[in-house]
């Protein structure tokens, strides 16, 4: 199966520790799997070496102008766009789970959205992404209950 992780960068940090690891696991039971990090060009986590690595913007410029900004949605939506469908796309941290919510419609293989911080302390336009999108995810993966129970609220208002 083509497994492909996206998350915002790999320097540091629990959810980077986790994809490196499931990554590893992963490819050792025979999945072809790739990671690729929104930005940076940093690997703090080892790694197994038949993962793929990819970086879809090697620099960031921290004082977000909206040009930048627009050049970054493109460089995701042209990376969503070549996602085989006959794959799974699992996002983690705030960001990639936006755009890939948002994108939905671009991504043809299953999403999977991958929540490990509480959302209730995101700011409020990731809350309402959240909210108002989680239903097109396949599946979410919570760390803890009180996560899953936020997105469970959040998909039974959008229920009929």
């Amino acid at each position: 199966m083509n497994i492909e992780f996206f998350i915002t960068s790999l320097s540091g940090g629990g959810a980077e520790r986790v994809v490196c690891n499931l990554a590893s696991f992963l490819v050792q039971h025979n999945h072809k799997v790739r990671i690729t990090a929104l930005r940076g060009d940093d690997l703090t986590y080892e790694v197994d070496e038949r993962v793929a690595i990819n970086y879809l913007q090697k620099e960031y410029y921290r004082h977000h102008d909206k040009y930048y900004r627009y050049s970054e949605i493109k460089v995701v939506r042209e990376f969503f766009k070549q996602l085989s469908s006959d794959g799974v796309l699992a996002c983690f941290l705030e960001l990639p789970v936006a755009f890939s919510l948002l994108m939905r419609s671009v991504i043809k293989c299953k999403l999977i959205i991958c929540e490990r911080n509480n959302p209730l302390f995101y700011p409020k336009h990731y809350q309402w992404i959240f909210k108002t999108f989680a239903h097109r995810a396949d599946a979410c993966v919570c760390q803890t209950n009180v996560n899953a129970c936020w997105y469970q609220r959040s998909l039974l208002m959008k229920s009929p």
